[in-house]
């Protein structure tokens, strides 16, 4: 979850629809991060396979082929990379966009310097891979044990894909995805603020720390390394539930004082 994508995203799936005569749907931020077949069936329940398949071309021709003029890196993911990158993590880029797109957002944007590798939906021939298979194979071309891995992903795909690799999840609520499906799929730790640039109950300036039933600490916070330097503290708990600023959570120590 590196790139605010959605006014070029929605503007992109607008234009197609125009462009075919089909009306143009209040569309949710949610709808982005599936696959382009499943957003088109969202917003023309009724389209058949032939005509959604046409919508799914038009917008790679359209969205894949532009320069992404308005979607920007969220505020403070270079300074995240830069200090992951400083402490010797490998960061790695699993998508549903095609390869060459996703090659060239990642360049125009500048996110490949802090990459190793980038796995996307058509990374295999003939194969259309879904989340977990990308991640797979992101795993056996770099040889990561799925032991000191973490899935970050705004969306229940991206914590459906990391949960049957077996690592470890961060829901990330501050991008597109709807907060009940990504806490139906059980992430491990999540991200309680959405961008800085959105007004959000749930906007976080500073990292802050809950407890879960068992009485640890986990994390909730924007942007922080701490998710990744208490990870040997969280791995004793894998089975407690997700709590984000729910009533009754406990506080915890400030976040000067952790």
């Amino acid at each position: 979850t590196l790139v605010d994508s959605a006014p070029d995203v929605l503007e992109a799936i607008a234009a197609v629809l125009r462009d075919a005569g089909d009306p143009v749907p209040q569309m949710a931020l949610s709808i982005i991060g599936p696959p382009l077949e499943g957003i088109f069936r969202e917003v023309c329940p009724d389209a058949d396979e032939a005509k959604i398949a046409r919508h799914v071309a038009a917008f790679r021709d359209l969205y894949f082929g532009g320069t992404f003029p308005k979607s920007t890196p969220y505020p403070g993911i270079f300074a995240l990379l830069e200090r992951l990158r400083a402490k010797g993590c490998r960061l790695f880029v699993a998508t549903h966009k095609p390869e060459a797109a996703a090659q060239r957002m990642l360049t125009l944007k500048g996110f490949m310097p802090f990459l190793e590798g980038v796995g996307c939906t058509d990374s295999l021939p003939d194969r259309q891979l879904c989340k977990k298979d990308i991640i797979r194979l992101l795993m056996e071309r770099h040889a990561l044990d799925p032991a000191s891995m973490v899935m970050v992903g705004d969306t229940a795909l991206d914590i459906r894909g990391g949960n049957e690799q077996g690592i470890a999840t961060i829901a990330a609520l501050y991008g597109y995805g709807d907060k009940a499906k990504l806490l139906a799929e059980r992430p491990r730790y999540m991200n309680g603020a959405r961008s800085a640039r959105r007004s959000s109950p749930y906007k976080i300036k500073k990292p802050s720390f809950f407890r879960s039933e068992k009485g640890r600490l986990f994390v909730v916070t924007m942007y922080d390394p701490a998710l990744f330097q208490r990870a040997s503290v969280l791995e004793e708990e894998r089975d407690f539930p997700c709590k984000d600023m729910i009533p009754g959570a406990t506080t915890g120590p400030s976040a000067s004082s952790a």
